[in-house]
């Protein structure tokens, strides 16, 4: 949802046709209820349903430049997923995980290419908190950043598996300039880059 928003298309895999098909409804739904109140456009669900090609098996990964994987929050899942892409995706895609507590080394060790396997770990509920943290493999174990990102969420801590990482404000949702980084820009639609140690 959050790469339809910007108008990116997603080819979105699942495991089966049942679970493909709630998670398309979900989507479908949640949309259609954000333009029933006004946030989008009457016609932005039909467009943004257009953006996304869903289908079932991991072989379908073969053309993306940029892979998440989502997947429960086993160290187990994750390495037999990786080491599915590993297989299945092209030369030079960035294989990301969107885990926030486990270890991205040792899920980049599933693979023949570490060098392209990152964390992205997208606060939730993703389409909405518009906040990302890019975490590079390599590093080591640490609290990477602790700060107010919404009204609703004032003292939420992230703790990821690098001691390293960048982070980027696709919009600044931080409620006061007292708060905010100083790497991060005060307009509202700001996109900028912080790099944490």
């Amino acid at each position: 949802m959050s790469f339809a928003n910007a108008g990116v298309p997603v080819t979105l895999i699942e495991t089966g046709e049942e679970q493909l098909k709630l998670g398309m409804g979900i989507m479908q739904k949640n949309w259609e209820a954000t333009a029933a109140r006004g946030g989008i456009p009457a016609d932005a669900p039909a467009k943004r349903m257009a953006l996304i090609n869903g289908v079932v098996g991991i072989e379908n990964v073969g053309e993306a430049d940029l892979v998440i994987e989502a997947v429960f929050e086993t160290m187990a899942i994750k390495k037999e997923v990786f080491g599915k892409l590993d297989q299945y995706a092209k030369p030079g895609a960035v294989l990301a995980s969107n885990t926030s507590l486990l270890n991205i080394d040792e899920i980049a060790k599933s693979t023949k290419r570490p060098q392209d396997v990152l964390g992205m770990h997208f606060f939730s509920p993703a389409n909405v908190m518009k906040l990302c943290v890019i975490v590079r493999a390599g590093k080591t174990e640490g609290t990477l950043w602790s700060g107010p990102c919404s009204s609703r969420a004032r003292s939420r801590k992230c703790r990821l598996s690098s001691a390293s990482a960048t982070v980027l404000w696709a919009t600044a949702c931080w409620p006061s300039a007292a708060s905010r980084p100083r790497s991060s820009c005060s307009k509202a639609r700001c996109r900028s880059r912080s790099t944490l140690s």
